[in-house]
């Protein structure tokens, strides 16, 4: 498989120290075992790769199984966010990120998602689960869930970690 870099960026008149925030996946060459899923027709109310997560935590219990891998979102449209140059100021709460830094659309599939989800976080402060996606048409961003449940269909590779480690204050 070839991959390509893509960067997603909202104009901005401020210069940019550039920061930023990642969850990234190191995998040989060789053919590794892996997972496939293919899903349609949201009925709860979580996310594609939180509906995988959660089926691992209750399986494994407090053994962590970590997931990354690539899904696209073939019919339907999702929320996602973009995140602005990063604020000199410290935010009070997680809805005043929300509500006064991040800045929310709704995008259309297709969408190729990087993702990336844990069973059970064994005391290293683990983002549960992180998604990022981006499309041949210009969208790009944080995925938060599909908005069109009806329609949606999902079709997804992930592979498991045999390692994981954390960097923090780089």
């Amino acid at each position: 498989m070839k991959t390509q870099n893509y960067l997603a960026f909202i104009p901005t008149r401020d210069e940019s120290i550039g920061q930023g925030l990642c969850h990234s996946v190191a995998s040989a060459e060789e053919e590794e075992e892996g997972v496939y899923c293919k899903a349609s027709v949201r009925t709860g109310k979580d996310n594609f790769p939180e509906v995988i997560r959660k089926g691992l935590a209750e399986h494994y219990g407090k053994k962590c199984v970590s997931l990354a891998g690539i899904f696209v979102m073939l019919k339907g449209e999702a929320k996602l966010h973009v995140m602005p140059d990063f604020p000199s100021c410290n935010f009070k709460s997680t809805e005043e990120i929300e509500k006064q830094w991040l800045r929310f659309f709704t995008m259309k599939a297709p969408l190729v998602c990087a993702s990336v989800f844990h069973s059970y976080d064994p005391g290293h402060k683990l983002r549960m689960e992180h998604t990022h996606c981006y499309s041949s048409h210009g969208d790009a961003g944080h995925y938060h869930y599909d908005t069109t449940p009806d329609t949606v269909v999902y079709e997804g590779y992930f592979t498991a970690a045999e390692k994981i480690f954390r960097f923090d204050e780089v």
